[in-house]
């Protein structure tokens, strides 16, 4: 089955303080904040990616293309706060909204699965359409994003304020600084 995933709000909240950072860098004075803002953006989304996890709460919409799955919905990142609405498009552009009473989320960590109560209580299986899931992933706040994800982040903006060109002359070219991989691999999401 086809899918695809798509950030539909904006992460709510900030990360990593500006000012945490600029101590990070050991940098003061307000002249590079738009550099280094942008720098944290960037080493951000390349954790996010890395761990394939939400960091701080946004709206997000998993499309799934083919029919209704009956055995039920896994969804492909972490961690899952809330389940906001299931719609099964069918292909002639007809939309049916699951009532929540028809399936059941279990969101428990690393796992985020939505559930048929029964499989009568779904549309017709056998339609081929698309099935939209509403929901909502990321920690509950910057609070409680594990230290060595912020620990991760931090390295790797200090990493991009450092080698601000794509290539530097005498030099080997490599992967993530190994710092900042060992940092983040216990938390890539294996869904």
């Amino acid at each position: 089955m086809l899918s695809a995933l798509k950030q539909v709000s904006r992460p709510v909240g900030e990360l990593v303080p500006l000012d945490r950072v600029k101590a990070h860098l050991r940098v003061d004075g307000p002249d590079e904040d738009g550099l280094i803002g942008g720098y944290l953006l960037a080493a951000v989304g390349l954790a996010e990616n890395h761990t394939r996890r939400c960091f701080l709460p946004r709206s997000m919409l998993l499309s799934l293309f083919g029919h209704l799955p009956t055995t039920g919905i896994d969804l492909p990142t972490a961690p899952v706060q809330a389940v906001d609405s299931v719609v099964f498009e069918a292909a002639d552009g007809e939309e049916t909204v699951i009532p929540a009473a028809s399936y059941r989320s279990i969101l428990d960590g690393d796992m985020a699965l939505v559930l048929p109560v029964s499989r009568w209580g779904w549309p017709d299986a056998s339609r081929a359409g698309r099935v939209k899931v509403a929901f909502t992933a990321g920690y509950a706040s910057a609070d409680d994003v594990p230290g060595d994800i912020i620990a991760a982040v931090l390295l790797l903006v200090g990493h991009l304020y450092a080698h601000r060109e794509g290539v530097i002359v005498g030099a080997v070219a490599s992967d993530l600084p190994l710092g900042v991989s060992a940092l983040l691999a216990p938390h890539v999401f294996k869904g």
